[in-house]
């Protein structure tokens, strides 16, 4: 039940069709018929996905750097290191 109320509570952000096939989804995967990674990965992609991009998108001027895992970890080893090279 927690989680359908969590569910309904962005039934507006949502939109209702998609809203309703996620929930059809979350029931289906309580009551054993599905996997829960039905759900969960409709609401990911349909949802949370989005939501990070939107926001992401609001905070463009504050990214730096942006790259691979690997690449950001050199970034951030070498901005450390910078200040101290300068003195």
């Amino acid at each position: 039940e927690r989680y359908r109320n969590a569910l309904d509570r962005i039934t507006k952000r949502l939109g209702g069709e998609r809203h309703q096939k996620i929930r059809s989804l979350l029931d289906e995967a309580f009551d054993g018929v599905c996997s829960h990674e039905a759900w969960v990965g409709s609401l990911l992609s349909e949802y949370y996905d989005p939501m990070y991009d939107y926001q992401l998108s609001k905070k463009k001027e504050r990214v730096v750097f942006a790259g691979t895992a690997e690449s950001v970890k050199e970034f951030l080893e070498e901005s450390r290191l910078k200040p101290l090279l300068q003195s």
